[in-house]
């Protein structure tokens, strides 16, 4: 191995580095404006719960079961048990294909 001209490489992982035992002044007040800015964000839009309840009603109507629902809309039955709790997020196709099963929702 007296041909290669390999250098050994030592790798370490930097040290943390040390926290203020206090805060200062700035980073109260940078801590302040974060929680505003936090109150200020928008939640996304989620089903109702009427919402739910009236689906809820539709589909016990045509003695349905959440699997039969979610066998025809081609969905896992935890969403049809999410969406009729209010749990489930807005999703526009979702309601296009229950409009086609419930005319009336």
């Amino acid at each position: 191995m007296d041909h290669q001209d390999f250098k050994s490489v030592v790798l370490r992982k930097n040290p943390l580095p040390k926290k203020p035992s206090s805060p200062s002044e700035k980073d109260v007040s940078l801590i302040k404006s974060q929680k505003e800015s936090i109150a200020d964000i928008i939640k996304p839009k989620t089903f109702s719960v009427d919402f739910g309840r009236k689906l809820a009603t539709l589909r016990v109507e045509k003695s349905m079961n959440r699997k039969d629902l979610a066998l025809k809309l081609n969905i896992k039955e935890s969403v049809i048990s999410d969406l009729e709790n209010g749990k489930l997020l807005y999703d526009g196709g979702l309601v296009h294909r229950l409009k086609k099963l419930f005319p009336n929702l």
